[in-house]
């Protein structure tokens, strides 16, 4: 209920995705998604948020997953052909298919263990062919990323993470890595093409494949 609560009052207050749906990280997501599709014609957007990842993009069958009623609602107005569904990541929605899943910069702000789970498995369950996942693929909150932070950044708000590391932020945000939950990929038949991290940063973008 949290998360809801988070990302409602956040999108309420007039606030964004965040820095991950814009600029260079955007347009890096992009180039590695455009080497593998030709088109992007039939996607479910999984945690689609304010749909800034999508400036200057189209997509002529669109499916947007999120949990704020209120972006939902402005994603609406702002894209009437698209298709977009309330729902928590982790409830699973019966006859939902599409050849391409996105979920970007979503699953390192889902707290609860099973939910995460639920989410991965979902995604899978969605795609008939693609999955592109973008998260975290090292941890901000350990000791040696938070001293880098504060020196190479200047982020202060780190230094308690150098006496007391963690793996969250106890707030809306944990770190659980992809490469421990494979097993749930491998299940729903996915293989992992490839992983791209991002340039001086924790992120990873993982593209998957499923296996007929």
């Amino acid at each position: 209920m949290f998360q809801l609560a988070y990302w409602e009052q956040r999108y309420k207050q007039g606030g964004s995705s965040g820095e991950g749906s814009v600029d260079e990280s955007r347009e890096w997501k992009w180039n590695i998604i455009d080497s593998y599709l030709s088109e992007v014609e039939n996607v479910i957007d999984l945690g689609c948020g304010d749909l800034t990842f999508w400036l200057g993009r189209n997509c002529r069958q669109y499916t947007g997953i999120d949990v704020s009623e209120t972006i939902l609602n402005k994603n609406k107005s702002a894209r009437p052909e698209w298709n977009f569904i309330l729902s928590s990541s982790d409830q699973f929605i019966k006859n939902m298919k599409a050849p391409v899943v996105f979920c970007f910069d979503m699953l390192f702000h889902i707290m609860d263990e099973k939910s995460f789970i639920k989410t991965i498995d979902n995604a899978c369950r969605y795609s008939s062919k693609y999955l592109f996942i973008y998260t975290w693929k090292k941890n901000p909150f350990s000791r040696s990323f938070a001293l880098r932070r504060i020196f190479k950044k200047g982020n202060l708000s780190f230094i308690k993470y150098v006496f007391f590391p963690s793996k969250t932020d106890n707030r809306y945000q944990y770190f659980r890595s992809i490469d421990d939950h494979i097993d749930i990929l491998k299940k729903n038949n996915f293989q992992l093409l490839n992983e791209y991290e991002y340039p001086d940063d924790i992120g990873c973008m993982y593209v998957l494949k499923k296996m007929n």
